[in-house]
């Protein structure tokens, strides 16, 4: 049958919507299972399979170069390991002509990669759905990549689901090990690993994502969607939702877990995640964030939205709303150092201190903030201060709210170094235990602002835009310029980050003007309405 070429019709599922492929064997037809159809195979060979539900385990492609291709997509062609083995090894030096797609591979029983294994190898798998595998802990105390194992590889995923596989150590979902790979289009979802990295585990790997998906996983100690351990990786336009971690006191990151690595994260929604320590982001290592929505995020102890502790994290465009952690509701931050420029920081609740940010022992310099509408049941409202070396310039702390000190409260260590900012209308005071007060001095304020809206149910809804002709408005640095040339504003929409917000990564940036979106002038100027939805943009949905 070598030769002989599949039907294509143009269906993006078929072939993994790739080119069409000249069929060497079928299954069946030619052979009567995978198994002897790859075993019978040489190198450069297509092997084609019906639709229908193969039972078997342990397939081995044996180093040979082949296609292996579910004509019909996986929704209609199923390889079921019925709890023998792995069902499939590419183990053996195979390289990126070795392609694996359109398949639903289920059923898979090992210690090493349920579902999948990809050991010294670096094949090609794509449009593929790897659900319902076992990676169980052996003697040899592995239980590692329920679903898929991927180990010294540069292999290439693309539309891939990983759902409902469970390791009974780390990486639910996906488990990587020191590689350099590609994710594109990867769903992993319901997966449960009892350590470490429910969704996706990955150690000293560099790993390039777009558009991942990490939802509903479950990890027993740390990085219930994703534990990344080392190497320095990209995540761009992702998802990272209703993930979470046992409670344990050592648990962190119920979204994502970022310990050792050098990360950075773009266009990246982290929400509804939760954990003991960092219920949306857990950071230890190096970590940029850029254009990054943290919200209604949840930690039983420290950082309901972002949790940094011995790291370095450079945050820009940062959105923080609507989290809940017992210290630190937005963000909380001890040893280390933290960078903030161009942050929204709204409606988070901190059961104890520091409602928006609380600061231990770090170093930070926040600039174009606002933090708006925070609360702390004890002390610090917007911010919380304990021996920081802190220093801030045109930010807004105002419409904060705790038992004592709503503003800025300093426990210990000297004032931090304030300019063109504002701290006014907090409820339960302004600031606490200054050597001297600010206001007035500067550039200071002491003002209570007006924002479009921060009155909805849902502070994600918020819009903290100044009102036109607000206190705020050129209140800033009037050094820095907002993007008509005009004084700087104090706040999130001011200055060198006003005109940049893209949350959506659309390529049109969020308007920064003060008072309602003006549907006549800004589409023209290219300024967005909607800076959460990529479907919207000036001159569409606007």
């Amino acid at each position: 049958m070598r030769g002989e070429d599949t039907d294509c019709d143009g269906d993006p599922d078929t072939h993994g919507g790739g080119p069409c492929i000249s069929c060497s064997h079928r299954v069946p037809g030619d052979f009567d299972s995978i198994t002897s159809a790859v075993d019978a195979a040489s190198d450069g060979d297509a092997i084609c399979v019906e639709p229908g539900s193969y039972p078997e385990a342990g397939i081995n492609f044996g180093g040979k170069g082949l296609q292996l291709v579910g004509l019909a997509g996986p929704g209609a062609t199923t390889i079921d390991g019925e709890q023998g083995g792995t069902v499939l090894l590419i183990d053996d030096g195979e390289g990126g002509d070795t392609v694996v797609e359109g398949f639903t591979v289920r059923g898979g029983y090992s210690d090493r990669g349920g579902g999948i294994r990809v050991e010294a190898a670096s094949p090609t798998l794509r449009n593929l759905v790897v659900t319902d595998n076992h990676a169980y802990q052996s003697a040899e105390d592995t239980g590692i990549g329920g679903g898929i194992l991927l180990d010294q590889s540069s292999a290439s995923l693309a539309r891939i689901v990983a759902s409902s596989n469970v390791a009974d150590d780390d990486g639910g979902g996906i488990w990587i090990r020191d590689s350099t790979l590609a994710l594109e289009d990867v769903d992993a979802s319901a997966n449960t690993a009892g350590l470490y990295g429910g969704g996706i585990y990955s150690e000293d790997s560099d790993l390039t994502m777009l558009a991942v998906r990490l939802a509903d996983n479950e990890a027993g100690i740390h990085g219930g969607g994703m534990w990344l351990g080392g190497g320095v990786s990209t995540f761009t336009r992702g998802e990272v939702t209703g993930n979470a971690t046992d409670s344990c006191e050592e648990c962190q990151g119920g979204g994502l877990s970022l310990s050792w690595a050098n990360a950075a994260v773009q266009g990246v929604t982290v929400s509804r995640n939760s954990s003991h320590e960092g219920g949306g982001i857990a950071v230890s290592g190096v970590a940029s964030l850029r254009d990054v929505a943290i919200t209604h995020n949840d930690a039983v102890s420290r950082g309901g939205g972002l949790y940094l502790h011995d790291g370095t994290a450079l945050l820009d465009r940062l959105r923080v709303a609507g989290n809940l952690g017992g210290n630190g509701g937005g963000i909380y931050a001890e040893i280390a150092e933290l960078e903030l420029t161009g942050g929204v920081i709204a409606g988070n609740t901190a059961t104890d201190s520091g409602g928006g940010l609380q600061l231990v022992d770090t170093t930070a310099v926040i600039t174009s903030a606002t933090l708006v509408a925070n609360v702390a049941q004890d002390r610090g409202g917007g911010i919380y201060l304990a021996s920081p070396t802190l220093s801030a310039q045109n930010i807004t702390v105002s419409h904060n709210l705790a038992t004592e000190w709503g503003g800025i409260y300093l426990l210990a260590g000297p004032d931090p170094e304030l300019r063109y900012c504002n701290v006014g209308g907090n409820t339960g005071g302004d600031l606490a235990h200054f050597a001297s007060d600010p206001t007035g001095s500067s550039g200071n304020l002491s003002l209570v602002p007006e924002f479009l809206d921060i009155g909805a149910d849902d502070p994600e809804e918020w819009d903290v835009h100044l009102i036109a002709g607000g206190a705020l408005v050129d209140g800033g640095n009037p050094t820095w310029l907002d993007p008509d040339g005009s004084p700087s504003d104090i706040g999130a929409h001011g200055a060198e980050s006003a005109g940049l917000w893209d949350l959506d990564l659309d390529g049109y940036p969020l308007w920064w003007q003060p008072g309602d979106y003006d549907h006549g002038a800004y589409p023209a100027q290219g300024w967005d309405c909607d800076d959460a939805d990529e479907t919207v943009y000036p001159d569409h949905g606007c």
